[in-house]
């Protein structure tokens, strides 16, 4: 007889994957969320708006927001998650002023929901025909 037996712990992770894999059309995964840039916290503290993230979103020639490419989810005891696989490319911002204001949140976003905020590490700002990258694994996203 032959196959590949699986030990309790990778059975669960089997079952956590399959059920991630039918939840992400609603999940942070899903095609239409986008990384945005921030100059500032967005209000509404822990549940911000798709408004409270536009009012601090950066608004500058050459900017817009970027589709992340996320690791095969990964589970670890009881949760899952993944880590941006690729770097995230901004620009080259064309303004005269560049990004005019430095950076501090990135937010995950679709049309209608925030799914993510994160704090950068130190504040980024660029000048005229320069970009911003949100390097691979800087982000981690919780799927559990």
């Amino acid at each position: 007889m032959s196959g590949t037996l699986l030990t309790p712990s990778a059975i669960r992770a089997e079952m956590l994957k399959q059920l991630i894999s039918d939840y992400l059309p609603a999940a942070p995964l899903a095609a239409d969320a986008k990384l945005a840039l921030l100059w500032g916290r967005p209000a509404g503290a822990d549940n911000p708006t798709v408004t409270d993230v536009k009012a601090v979103e950066l608004a500058v020639g050459g900017y817009q927001r970027q589709i992340p490419v996320w690791t095969e989810p990964a589970v670890d005891q009881a949760a899952m998650g993944v880590t941006l696989a690729e770097a995230a490319q901004f620009g080259p911002l064309t303004d005269s002023n560049g990004s005019g204001v430095p950076m501090t949140h990135v937010a995950l976003l679709n049309d209608t929901n925030v799914l993510a905020v994160w704090q950068v590490d130190y504040a980024v700002s660029a000048d005229r025909n320069e970009s911003v990258a949100i390097p691979a694994g800087s982000l981690e996203l919780d799927l559990t």
